[in-house]
């Protein structure tokens, strides 16, 4: 496909065929995936501060969902993989009800603080300063 295929109303354009209409990235694409991922860390805040019972199934499911807007496949899938490994241990656990509960409630935490980490590094919101020989 070349430039001179697309017209200005972004379109699609070949010969007699009918148009196709696409969509071009927004100029502000990491801007709104930024904020969309913050939005998601809002709503997991929200179900810890809401929460009524240790065995509420939000928390690993929001957890997911916060991992599933990682970008890179192979980080995505990594972390997913983890996850999913401490949740089949915490279920293989000899603990009682309420510890398992309180544990998923820890692994969910604990991977979307990674995810955490992984938004740092994507947008550089954290910049060490190098203050220099000490």
């Amino acid at each position: 496909m070349t430039e001179s295929a697309i017209d200005s109303a972004g379109e699609l354009g070949s010969g007699g065929e009918q148009s196709k209409q696409f969509r071009l990235p927004s100029k502000n694409i990491n801007r709104e995936y930024l904020i969309s991922c913050l939005l998601a860390l809002r709503d997991f805040d929200a179900i810890i501060k809401n929460m009524q019972r240790l065995d509420d199934p939000r928390f690993r499911i929001m957890a997911r969902q916060i991992v599933n807007r990682i970008l890179d496949d192979d980080i995505r899938y990594s972390l997913l993989t983890a996850f999913d490994l401490k949740l089949k241990e915490i279920a293989d656990s000899n603990a009682i009800a309420d510890v398992q509960s309180a544990n998923i409630i820890t692994a969910s935490q604990d991977i979307v603080g990674e995810v955490n980490s992984y938004l740092d590094n994507f947008f550089a919101l954290h910049k060490g300063q190098v203050i220099g020989d000490v």
